[in-house]
């Protein structure tokens, strides 16, 4: 892609179209709060979730921040103890423009969320459920966000306020960002090429170095394989790098240097402004300072550099394995001086194919040496064999509901793909909770997703419970499973078009604020009700049920059960989300539909309101929950 190839203009105003238009909202019609939404919409969705690896239904929670009584907050996301804040200012290209009040009462979000009487009382649900753990110790990363570029006076008044919280706050896990339409599009672009092809050979010029026991040079890498193991040797060499030499790196082949990385780059965090800090003012001690780099590759030779002068190693299908947040900070960085007299200690190794990632040595290799790192947990899982399986396997499926048909296409890894409209996507993190949802309960993803994703069934991890075959690790499914998975997937893509769409509805009729509103978010609930009509009325009808979804001939009947189910489940999940308020009025007589006291979030993670909505569950009879299985 070349410099100005990319129309980052259009691919905004085209995402913020769709974003609005699912709101039942005309782009030309949007008033500025509306194109704010948007734009901040784009930019968590489209860059964000990649970057930053956000979860889907983390995102929803965390858009509806914006509102009243939203403290300046756009969007907060929680995980663990790290916070993501932003703030978006959309403005008109022609005379548009931030201001200081604006910067300033940016860098008045962090003050108001570490009040906790202020927070309680001033901001709304969402905000304070989301932020209700944020304390002086956490991670907090601010990002305001703006579609124009920004003046260097600006950009100088922002510097300035930062340095002056920082200082007043002396907290070194805070950091605070302006991200300008320039910088919106180098995060797009990243995003982009997070999935692009490795890289086939990579050249590394070896350093020579003085030696502390003559006055000749030496070369500057040891080879460790001998050392290591003598019986199944893994040919490895250690080395030293300049800075400039990994910043050409990494200006050559970009992301793609990072694929078989479970984690990639995340973005401007502490640890990065840190390698940042230490690049400018300590160059010369970087390599005391910084864990260096790790890589395979399939092949690995050393040789002479072209013309006799010098060493260079030669590396096949090179990837970072860890090291891709040293990297990126210095694949960016302007001073080339500075860089000059940093060094990187950069390990190498030579594994089985790097290409094959189902062997048992690559997973480890890179497991172990990201198990230090903050991660999703779901990245570790990314590269188990049964994954790989369930990749190739449900391509063989199609969503059939609407037309033209959509191929079913797995994504155990999460990356930016470019949408086709004759397919439909399914990323790893939906699919474990589909199943979960559907075979187990919908409070364990919204209370926790990280035991999802855990092997260690002893202390609690469900991965086994959900990808095995009884609990126990597998590495392919039988094809009963496979079309059984298939089919629960068909049915949440089709009852979540229905939960947008009602949803979309009662937005344009204003009832945002209104139990039938609430009962569209609910949505891993509805899945996990059609599996509990299903194993009381129909247990014996699910090969029957599979078959339909799949061939997708029930979709062409305007009465399909599934059509007529979703009313009678909208209808219990009202039911009792209307007793949940009623007990939440904060005084008789009150006029709100859905009462301040009334803590959305925590009745979809609450196990004892779980189990009273099951209680409307144990009462279904087939007259309201018919099959129809000779229609």
């Amino acid at each position: 892609m070349t410099k100005d190839s990319l129309d980052l203009e259009g691919i905004i105003k085209s995402a913020m179209n769709h974003y609005l238009e699912e709101k039942g909202i005309p782009y030309d019609k949007a008033n500025k709060k509306q194109l704010g939404k948007a734009f901040c919409e784009f930019y968590v969705r489209d860059i964000g979730a990649y970057l930053f690896q956000f979860d889907d239904d983390l995102i929803e929670d965390g858009l509806r921040c914006d509102g009243k009584d939203d403290l300046n907050i756009d969007f907060a996301y929680r995980n663990e103890d790290t916070f993501y804040i932003i703030q978006s200012k959309y403005k008109s290209k022609k005379k548009g423009s931030l201001d200081r009040d604006e910067i300033l009462g940016f860098f008045g979000i962090h003050s108001n969320i570490l009040d906790e009487k202020f927070l309680e009382s001033q901001a709304n649900e969402t905000v304070r459920d989301i932020l209700s753990t944020f304390t002086e110790n956490s991670q907090g990363h601010y990002i305001l966000l703006t579609n124009i570029s920004i003046s260097q006076n600006l950009r100088d008044q922002f510097n300035k306020a930062e340095r002056e919280g920082l200082e007043k706050y002396g907290a070194s896990q805070i950091t605070w960002e302006l991200k300008d339409f320039p910088e919106i599009k180098k995060d797009y672009k990243t995003a982009q090429s997070i999935d692009e092809p490795i890289p086939d050979k990579v050249t590394i010029p070896v350093e020579r170095v003085p030696s502390p026991y003559s006055y000749n040079k030496e070369w500057a890498f040891l080879d460790l394989t001998d050392i290591l193991d003598e019986e199944t040797p893994y040919q490895t060499y250690l080395c030293t790098i300049k800075g400039t030499v990994l910043k050409n790196l990494y200006k050559t082949y970009k992301e793609s240097l990072f694929n078989y990385n479970i984690r990639g780059y995340l973005g401007p965090n502490v640890i990065n402004k840190r390698i940042i800090k230490t690049i400018k003012e300590e160059p010369k001690s970087f390599y005391l300072y910084n864990n260096g780099i790790s890589a395979i590759c399939s092949n690995l030779d050393i040789e002479s550099a072209e013309g006799g002068k010098g060493l260079q190693l030669i590396c096949k299908n090179f990837q970072v394995i860890n090291g891709a947040q040293t990297t990126c900070c210095i694949g960016g960085f302007k001073e080339d001086e500075k860089l000059k007299d940093v060094r990187i200690l950069l390990r190498i190794t030579k594994t089985v194919d790097i290409k094959k990632e189902k062997k048992e040595l690559n997973r480890k290799i890179i497991m172990y040496n990201n198990s230090q790192t903050i991660i999703k947990a779901s990245d570790f899982r990314s590269n188990d064999e049964i994954q790989m399986f369930l990749e190739q396997k449900l391509r063989d499926y199609s969503y059939k509901a609407s037309s033209p048909h959509k191929q079913l296409i797995y994504l155990p890894k999460r990356k930016k793909v470019s949408k086709r409209k004759e397919e439909t996507y399914i990323t790893m993190e939906m699919l474990t909770k589909i199943l979960c949802a559907f075979n187990s309960s919908p409070t364990l993803i919204y209370e926790n997703t990280k035991p999802l994703f855990d092997i260690d069934s002893l202390n609690g991890g469900k991965y086994w419970d959900i990808f095995g075959v009884d609990g126990e690790e597998v590495t392919f499914w039988p094809n009963d499973k496979i079309k059984e998975t298939a089919a629960i997937s068909i049915l949440w893509l089709y009852v979540l078009e229905k939960l947008k769409s009602k949803e979309k509805q009662l937005r344009i009729s204003k009832k945002e604020n209104s139990t039938d509103y609430l009962s569209c978010l609910t949505k891993w609930h509805y899945l996990w009700a059609y599996a509990e009509i299903i194993r009381r009325l129909y247990p014996d009808d699910m090969p029957w049920i599979v078959n339909r979804l799949i061939d997708g001939k029930l979709f062409s009947k305007e009465n399909n059960f599934v059509d007529i189910w979703f009313e009678e489940i909208s209808g219990k999940i009202m039911e009792e989300l209307d007793s949940e308020t009623l007990l939440s009025k904060e005084a008789p007589g009150s006029e709100d539909n859905i009462p301040k006291g009334f803590n959305f979030r925590n009745w979809l993670r609450n196990e004892t309101c779980f189990k009273k909505l099951g209680i409307r569950f144990k009462r279904v009879t087939p007259v309201q929950f018919p099959l129809h299985k000779n229609d």
